[in-house]
């Protein structure tokens, strides 16, 4: 596969968090309490879509030595950060890879136990989330889980005082910054207008400005769109605002 082009988040670090939402454990409970059988955890292969730095990823692996996880995101810089995080602890039970969603079903060889995607399924157009449910298609175990969570509850920000706190990351000296300065919001999405920064160890900063759409995908439409492929919707989940995270639905269906 030829090099990836940069990406937004390879200038500017996207904020790693760990999701407790898209633990196996916890989704073969959800699972279990809607009256299904959910694939066995032992032995389980796991694949995160849009794993960032593998932060998350690399936690549940860690929890989960008997499982395999593999995660892919379209930012090689974000990947390879994660990649020197799972050599430096020695977790050898998992992988990340650069790889696009329209072209991951022809690199990865399937199928997963469980697959999660938390909120790269809002940051996408209709045509790549439709990429996005053929690719779970193709892979995901007859049988198996699928999480994804969309954001719902993003409310117009006309840029007046206070500013929400910016998101901040560290790492080898230097800092990453993201500032929402507003929030323009239609029927069809939501546009998120950014000041970013990189500031490097020696105190030198750029600034750049950018915005990111978020496609406005409601948990029905969602289920309408998977039921085309054969995967029922079969739980939804609520996941409250943080400092760091808009508020989001996370709906889970069976393969």
């Amino acid at each position: 596969m030829s090099e990836a082009a940069p990406t937004a988040y390879d200038a500017v670090a996207y904020p790693s968090a760990i999701f407790s939402q898209t633990a196996p454990d916890r989704l073969a409970t959800i699972a279990r309490l809607a009256g299904l059988s959910p694939p066995p955890i032992a032995g389980a292969r796991v694949l995160e879509i849009g794993a960032g730095d593998g932060m998350n990823l690399l936690a549940l692996a860690a929890a989960w030595p008997q499982a395999h996880f593999t995660g892919f995101d379209l930012a090689p810089t974000a990947v390879a950060r994660g990649e020197r995080w799972r050599a430096l602890a020695g977790i050898e039970n998992a992988e990340l890879r650069v790889l696009d969603i329209l072209t991951a079903a022809d690199h990865l060889e399937g199928p997963y136990d469980y697959i999660v995607a938390h909120g790269v399924y809002t940051w996408v157009d209709a045509a790549a989330q439709a990429d996005l449910i053929r690719f779970v298609d193709r892979h995901l175990k007859p049988g198996g889980l699928l999480a994804i969570a969309i954001a719902t509850e993003l409310e117009a920000y006309d840029g007046g005082p206070p500013l929400p706190p910016p998101d901040v990351g560290r790492e080898d000296g230097w800092t990453y910054i993201s500032q929402p300065v507003a929030i323009r919001v239609d029927e069809e999405r939501a546009k998120i207008e950014r000041i970013r920064q990189l500031v490097s160890p020696d105190d030198q900063r750029t600034t750049t400005e950018d915005e990111i759409v978020l496609y406005r995908v409601t948990p029905g439409g969602l289920a309408e769109e998977a039921a085309v492929h054969g995967l029922e919707a079969e739980e939804l989940r609520h996941i409250p605002e943080t400092l760091e995270h808009v508020a989001s639905q996370v709906v889970l269906f069976r393969g």
